[in-house]
């Protein structure tokens, strides 16, 4: 096989992936949409069950607790399925990466710097943080109406070194 249809052959592996990630670019968009609707329509349903009255302690407060529970389980199934999606566009791109810098001509690695992608950049990653915020919101909620303290501060812990970790991944990656 000659030196111009291997070149060929990588030029269409190239599109081929680039086409690929932007499909997946689009469906964890997607997925971000259906996450919140799902959400949204679980809680419109299930909440419209409560009955409000004057006196809160008449209020059952078992269903907001089972509806919270709920939402956290319905982002958690979603924020993994999306950091599924997340780890396959990044290791496309990696694999883009390498193709490119097959058919460039100088071979300039500056230009193909290839970062080490794995499950855990995947799941912890700036387009996640609508799931973050869905977590704590939700765990805020249930720990007030628990009047639970210690979950209240397992949240702000978590929430805290969360913040941490990905803003020293920004920096490392900077």
């Amino acid at each position: 096989m000659s030196n111009k249809e291997e070149n060929n052959i990588l030029m269409n592996e190239v599109k081929e992936l680039h086409a690929s990630i932007l499909e997946i670019s689009k469906s964890s968009f997607e997925i971000k949409k259906l996450c919140i609707t799902t959400i949204g329509i679980f809680n419109g349903f299930f909440l419209s069950k409560l009955h409000f009255s004057n006196n809160p302690k008449a209020t059952n407060l078992d269903i907001i607790i089972t509806s919270i529970i709920i939402t956290l389980l319905i982002a958690m199934l979603f924020h993994i399925t999306d950091a599924t999606t997340y780890f396959f566009q990044r290791k496309n791109r990696e694999r883009q990466s390498i193709f490119k810098q097959l058919l460039s001509i100088e071979n300039n690695p500056e230009l193909f710097n290839v970062r080490e992608k794995n499950w855990m950049s995947s799941i912890f990653n700036s387009s996640m943080i609508m799931y973050v915020l869905i977590y704590l919101m939700a765990s805020i909620a249930y720990a007030y109406l628990t009047n639970s303290i210690v979950i209240l501060s397992m949240i702000l812990f978590i929430l805290f070194f969360t913040v941490i970790f990905l803003c020293k991944k920004k920096r490392k990656y900077s």
